[in-house]
């Protein structure tokens, strides 16, 4: 059995520590004949828990069964199931990028898988058996708003993927271009319940809704705050928009016109982000990382970052370096600060 714990840059598919921010890299390794499943392991010095996730052969599936046992390899941390349903996915060898990231919902956390080559994926519980199957229903809800299959008993037991006993099979999903939910309960217990997010989309550039510029109390002014996206009211800040992005693109404003910027994004929950701010003062070109990993869909950035006169861009991307993805995934927001005006 092989484990993927997220901590690192590059995870190689047998056993190193990896972020979520490795499988936002260009270059990870494809999934492979694997069956992922999410647990939790505990460092035994620390007892810090955090999560992770192991990958069974997918001739081998019952080597998921020995993450409730301690390992020999690792006598210094323990694991123990995300849940006891034991959800595990298993997506094409080849896919690559398909970063699993955690989505929020409610009092638990679900895994989200990208597939962006548009291929199938299987869904399994080996936490189900002869004897508790009766207890689980499932769910599959499309784009977050069509409900496929409502609350139904789990579909079969099969045993494959040298499985040594019958589990819950809970299907096969293929929506190229459209997100699919499924989720798994147990009918006597709220408490107990997992599910996993496919995410089939193949166009990942950031969506902007709306973008706050504050501007502060002067002897000249009063407090003031805008949605430079609305462009009315808009107090000379810009004129010109891209007809696609609504973008400003001739945003400008003097030295301390502008304190904060806020940007509003569209629901993003199975993507990560990262964001710079790219700066040319003084004709000296910079590069600032101000979010290796962004999950939210609020982002503030503050004057600190724009006091000298010159022009900056903020750009965001899918999580990775500047120039690992292309130009098409990229949204850009550019503006000018220019000198004080003379009173």
């Amino acid at each position: 059995m092989k484990k993927n714990f997220l901590l690192s840059l590059v995870c190689p598919i047998i056993g190193f520590m990896c972020t979520p921010a490795a499988f936002a890299q260009k270059g990870n390794p494809p999934f492979g004949n694997q069956i992922y499943f999410n647990n939790y392991s505990t460092d035994v010095n620390s007892k810090m828990r955090r999560p992770s996730t192991i990958s069974a052969a997918d001739t081998a599936v019952y080597q998921a069964f020995t993450m409730l046992s301690p390992d020999p390899l690792s006598p210094s941390e323990n694991f123990v199931p995300k849940s006891p349903i034991m959800l595990g996915v298993k997506l094409s060898p080849s896919l690559t990028n398909f970063f699993p990231v955690d989505v929020k919902s409610i009092s638990k956390s679900y895994s989200s898988y990208l597939i962006s080559d548009g291929s199938e994926a299987i869904l399994i519980a080996v936490g189900i058996n002869k004897e508790n199957v009766g207890d689980y229903r499932y769910r599959v809800v499309e784009n977050d708003s069509v409900e496929l299959v409502p609350w139904s008993k789990i579909p079969a037991l099969a045993q494959n993927y040298g499985a040594k006993q019958p589990y819950g099979f809970i299907g096969k999903f293929q929506s190229p271009g459209k997100q699919v939910f499924v989720e798994v309960v147990n009918i006597h217990n709220y408490g107990i319940r997992d599910g996993v997010i496919f995410d089939w989309r193949t166009s990942f550039k950031p969506v902007l809704l709306q973008m706050g510029v504050l501007q502060p109390e002067s002897k000249n002014t009063a407090t003031a705050y805008y949605n430079l996206l609305a462009r009315i009211p808009n107090p000379g800040l810009a004129s010109k928009y891209d007809p696609i992005t609504n973008i400003p693109l001739n945003f400008a404003f003097p030295v301390d016109r502008i304190s904060n910027m806020t940007l509003y994004f569209k629901n993003h929950e199975t993507v990560m982000y990262s964001i710079f701010l790219i700066s040319k003062v003084k004709g000296r070109p910079d590069t600032t990382e101000l979010r290796e990993v962004f999950r939210d869909d609020v982002f503030e950035l503050d004057s600190k970052y724009y006091q000298n006169p010159g022009k900056y861009e903020i750009l965001i991307q899918r999580a990775g370096d500047v120039g690992w993805w292309p130009e098409s995934q990229v949204l850009r927001v550019p503006f000018e600060v220019k000198q004080t005006c003379s009173r």
